[in-house]
């Protein structure tokens, strides 16, 4: 759902940060110098794209890879939740997935 949608449109990022972080949904952005900021406190997931002027389409094609990951490394001790998790998308298929602030 985009800022738009949430009725956040022109919000500041850190109300944007904060209203995520109250709903259980993870941020999605090319923001990634304001943003990558408030990963020093709890948060409830990022996602980075590094690449800026991507349409909708090529957004979900990059966005569906890191998905299917996250599913996969679940276990039985952890939810479904992106919950400290920062995920920087390089292109297409190229991503990294990590634990921020670190355990």
């Amino acid at each position: 759902m985009s800022i738009v949608h949430c009725g956040l449109g022109g919000k500041s990022d850190a109300f944007i940060w904060e209203y995520a972080l109250q709903n259980d949904f993870a941020v999605v952005t090319t923001n990634v110098r304001d943003f990558i900021e408030f990963t020093d406190q709890i948060h409830s997931g990022l996602i980075l794209l590094r690449q800026s002027g991507l349409s909708r389409e090529e957004q979900r094609a990059r966005l569906e890879p890191v998905v299917l990951d996250l599913l996969a490394r679940e276990d039985s001790s952890e939810s479904e939740s992106m919950m400290n998790y920062v995920v920087e998308v390089w292109e297409l298929g190229k991503f990294q997935v990590r634990r921020f602030p670190a355990e």
